[in-house]
């Protein structure tokens, strides 16, 4: 039987900051980018100077991001560095007013490496609702605290700080390289970690959140979460001080009307000193964000009670499409106990840790460990049982440059199931022939079929040309060129989605529409009058068989009716395939072809039927 320690809260909202004096300006959000999970920006606003309750940010930016909530005169920018005492950050700091526009650098300089408190930067006097802290150092930026000392309104002059009425600082500079980087800050009534309360509670007390500040609560223990509009929540995830605890992907709570309770949790393996609960949270509009709470453990049971079993949640309102037919799929599990997923990787947007130009990628040998990683926003069982795909358009590519290439969170076929002895490349059995290929080399299979029931929950909406709308969501793969691409594409303001394939000869490619067509802007824009709309369940059927690829789209489950289908031959084509070098593996997910959009702009997709099979070799 779990044990459960008694809890004391010492808070419940980001905006647990240092007592703020007549001149410390309240901060409403803390967010950033680079960040590493677990140390989210929300810990530099949260009171709390030790290191375990820090921000950390690491790659390129690595900067975390202060909002006022109005144009504010700031003087002063106090920060206190992570192992301050020991080590030296070189970092920038900058201002700007509203949510939007070019940055104004306002400080630039290094640390003193002498203490772990609070150091004071007089920085030129500006009018600004947004402060950026940015480290330009190659390893992590690690910040505990930061304090922001002014004056509210828009005051333009301070007669208490020597930086007024100066104009020589050539520290001032305008970062136009920046200026539409934050767009997630923007005044849209999005909703954000900032309309987001998470509270650690007791059964007695859960029902209402304006009292549980200092308090000891009882042994039945519950997360919980209140959100103002819970419908613009999608996914809620937890973690204690970096490691994701859940064994459930949580769904939002309304603490107000008293009706809900997370499951509890089993904090039996915690210290008794103090920790920190982090919420990943990701938005039906795509966007995400961070929430952090501090907790202590006190008084700790020498029994192990049962805990009280919380109220049923209440039913969640019905999509707007419903999802056909029975998957078995459990909301409770991770995606690989649910799928099958020995034969599969996964690339995310993540940010490797040895290469801040890059992707993670997670080995088929590799679940078990996935749930602790970078890579769990992108890729999780949502509250259907479906595995989720999420790729922003700033996130990570897998090129080996920067600022190249496209996101993408998406699986990538392993037939080697876990050998790490066989290379992922070059004619090994970890890869397939095309059925037309010489029969000679040593391919795990030949002919190929890959099948999916999925829906499509999001397209990006910002970009230019035909970024905006435009996902591929299942691939052959070759050596370089890929013999099927499968494309959908919705523009913003149309009410279905076309559907298309490519197949790619020598760099070319070429486009075979199956719905719709590959623009997707028939009807004056409005896309196909019978496409695929947002959320609804389909099928699709990518087959090779000899020199054919068959490209199937059927309505609802795998067994729905056809939709279109089309069937290209690759000698009359002349493609080139049919060598004894090429090799084969399929791809399924999101994977964004927009990188000119918003860098919160995000392609979403939920998969739940998926299955790939070959002729033997």
């Amino acid at each position: 039987m779990k044990s459960f320690y008694k809890l004391s809260a010492i808070g419940a909202l980001t905006l647990l900051s240092t007592a703020i004096s007549a001149e410390t300006l309240e901060i409403n959000r803390a967010t950033g980018s680079g960040t590493i999970n677990g140390f989210s920006p929300s810990n530099v606003i949260d009171g709390d100077l030790s290191f375990d309750s820090r921000w950390a940010g690491n790659g390129n930016p690595q900067e975390v991001r202060l909002d006022l909530g109005s144009d504010q005169r700031v003087d002063n920018v106090e920060i206190a560095w992570g192992r301050g005492d020991g080590t030296v950050y070189e970092f920038e700091i900058a201002g700007r007013s509203g949510t939007r526009g070019a940055w104004t650098t306002v400080f630039s300089g290094s640390s003193s490496g002498t203490t772990n408190n609070f150091e004071d930067y007089n920085i030129e006097d500006i009018t600004a609702r947004q402060i950026r802290v940015r480290g330009l150092d190659e390893g992590t930026t690690n910040i505990t605290e930061i304090m922001i000392i002014g004056a509210g309104g828009n005051a333009s002059g301070n007669t208490n700080n020597d930086n007024d009425n100066d104009t020589s600082d050539n520290n001032s500079s305008s970062d136009n390289n920046n200026s539409d980087d934050d767009s997630s800050d923007d005044d849209n009534n999005a909703s954000s970690a900032s309309d987001v309360n998470i509270v650690i509670a007791s059964s007695e007390n859960r029902s209402n959140t304006s009292n549980l500040s200092g308090q000891t609560l009882s042994d039945d223990v519950f997360i919980l979460i209140d959100q103002a509009d819970q419908d613009e929540i999608d996914q809620v995830i937890f973690f204690i001080d970096g490691a994701r605890i859940s064994e459930e992907n949580l769904q939002p709570f309304d603490l107000q009307g008293g009706g809900s309770a997370a499951n509890p949790f089993d904090t039996s393996d915690l210290s008794d000193d103090g920790h920190t609960l982090t919420a990943n949270i990701l938005f039906n509009n795509g966007s995400t964000d961070t929430v952090s709470v501090n907790f202590e453990v006190a008084n700790a049971s020498e029994s192990t009670p049962t805990p009280v079993a919380p109220p049923a949640p209440s039913p969640e309102p019905a999509p707007t499409t419903q999802v056909s037919g029975n998957f078995g799929l459990d909301p409770n599990l991770e995606p690989w106990e649910n799928f099958d997923l020995t034969q599969w990787s996964i690339d995310t947007p993540a940010i490797r840790e040895d290469d801040e130009c890059r992707a993670v990628r997670s080995n088929e040998d590799e679940w078990d460990e996935f749930r602790d990683t970078t890579s769990s926003p992108y890729f999780f069982t949502h509250t259907d049982g479906g595995m989720r795909f999420v790729s922003p358009v700033g996130g990570a590519t897998t090129n080996r440059s920067c600022n190249s290439g496209f996101p993408r969170s998406e699986l990538r076929e392993q037939l080697r199931t876990g050998d790490t002895s066989i290379s992922t490349t070059g004619v090994t059995p970890n890869n397939w022939a095309l059925g037309y290929q010489p029969t000679d080399g040593d391919w795990g299979g030949r002919n190929g079929e890959l099948t999916a029931t999925l829906r499509i929950n999001r397209v990006t909406t910002t970009g230019n040309g035909l970024h905006p709308g435009r996902t591929i969501i299942g691939q052959i793969h070759a050596s370089d060129d890929e013999p099927a691409r499968l494309y959908y594409r919705k523009l913003p303001d149309a009410t279905f989605g076309c559907v298309y394939f490519e197949h790619e000869i020598d760099n070319r490619d070429n486009t075979f529409n199956l719905i719709g067509d590959e623009r997707c802007d028939d009807n004056d824009g409005d896309g196909p009058s019978n496409g695929i709309e947002l959320d609804e369940l389909f099928s699709y059927e990518i087959i090779n068989e000899g020199a054919d690829i068959t490209v199937i789209i059927r309505t609802g489950d795998f067994d729905g009716t056809p939709i279109a289908e089309l069937t290209i031959n690759m000698n009359e084509l002349d493609s080139g395939y049919d060598t004894s070098d090429e090799w084969m593996y399929f791809k399924a997910g999101v994977y964004t072809q927009n990188n000119t959009g918003d860098d919160d702009d995000t392609d979403i997709a939920t998969f739940y039927r998926i299955s790939n099979t070959h002729d033997e070799n």
